[in-house]
């Protein structure tokens, strides 16, 4: 790849430097109509002939119309088109080199600088990417994936453990079986609008090396990982700062815990916070037994929870938490009107 980089590099410096400023200065106006017939009459006409039958709408024809700049390709043919019709006696040829490298340098320079306004302007630009990689397609991982699916928030999965990946595709959950740092990843596995990560998984030294690799790609406060168990101690003195900021996801807890909730019942339910039933009722609700994973704030972002003692969502939050099977609260209000009713049946009852 950086062989070709380096190729097409030097071949265009071969062909732009047979180009005289002259032979531009000669094609006038003429080079002007040829370049808005091109790219506003020839491309769009094109594109909108070669997606019939497709699912894609106007807007987006007309992005794809728009955003065509011509490279080596073009360069390259037009050079060897000269060559062969001078050769044949068309004296004229020697104009459409010079008009091939106008028309490249005129849609790559226009086109790049205005894609990300049209885009926006056309309303098909990319959504910001608060979407989550999850490391790790175990039962934790596939819970807490199947929590954010049903917010909308983009999840890809990544396992190389197959079993795991299977259950993750028979739920319908995205899922890349493999390693996630590796060159196949970085070339195959689909992170449109994901942005963060999340370490869901048991293997400790997968869970540093991906660390350290998507803290370049997220950034330090888009890397979220669990605690190492009773561990932690002795890795935090193995592992640097930058890293060990990364963890402490979900109030402390570690994989070990997570996956013994999860085996015990535990479910993820989303609760809607208001005026009426606020953060300290909701942990009341469940006597502290709830574990917060995620909170959505007013403007519909999700957040990674770390620590919920200093946790202060607002009236209109929504809270994405682990609670248990059935609360005991709940279960003690089932039974004492069943007691209640048993006594005044007891009581009530004509003696024998």
């Amino acid at each position: 790849e950086s062989l070709s980089v380096l190729l097409i590099s030097a071949l265009f410096i071969i062909l732009a430097a047979r180009v005289e400023f002259a032979a531009i200065a000669e094609l006038g106006w003429g080079l002007v109509a040829v370049l808005a017939i091109l790219m506003l009459i020839a491309r769009p006409a094109s594109i909108f002939l070669s997606a019939i039958g497709t699912t894609l709408n106007w807007r987006e024809k007309l992005y794809l119309s728009w955003i065509a700049p011509r490279g080596i390709v073009a360069a390259a043919v037009s050079a060897l088109f000269a060559f062969q019709l001078e050769r044949i006696g068309y004296e004229s040829a020697g104009v459409l080199v010079p008009l091939v490298f106008m028309l490249i340098i005129t849609t790559v320079t226009l086109q790049s600088l205005t894609a990300r306004p049209v885009a926006k302007l056309l309303g098909v630009q990319e959504p910001p990417a608060h979407g989550f990689l999850i490391l790790g397609a175990n039962p934790v991982a596939r819970l807490v994936a199947q929590a954010l699916k049903k917010h909308d928030i983009p999840t890809m999965l990544t396992d190389t453990n197959w079993e795991n990946v299977r259950q993750a595709r028979m739920e319908n959950l995205p899922v890349y079986f493999g390693n996630p740092v590796s060159e196949h990843a970085a070339k195959h596995m689909d992170l449109t609008g994901i942005g963060n990560l999340l370490i869901l998984s048991p293997y400790k030294q997968m869970n540093s090396l991906a660390t350290y690799h998507f803290l370049d790609w997220f950034g330090d406060d888009s890397v979220f990982g669990l605690v190492e168990g009773d561990q932690d101690q002795r890795a935090r003195l193995q592992t640097a700062g930058k890293v060990q900021r990364t963890r402490g996801l979900f109030d402390g807890v570690s994989y070990a815990k997570l996956a013994s909730l999860v085996s015990q019942g535990y479910t993820v339910k989303t609760t809607q916070l208001s005026e009426e039933f606020s953060y300290q009722q909701f942990l009341n609700q469940y006597q502290n037994q709830a574990l917060v994973l995620f909170v959505r704030d007013s403007r519909d972002h999700i957040h990674p929870v770390k620590d919920m003692e200093t946790l202060e969502p607002g009236d209109d939050w929504v809270l994405i938490s682990l609670v248990p099977p059935q609360p005991q609260k709940e279960r003690r209000d089932r039974e004492e009107p069943a007691s209640e009713k048993g006594d005044k049946t007891a009581s009530g009852a004509a003696p024998a």
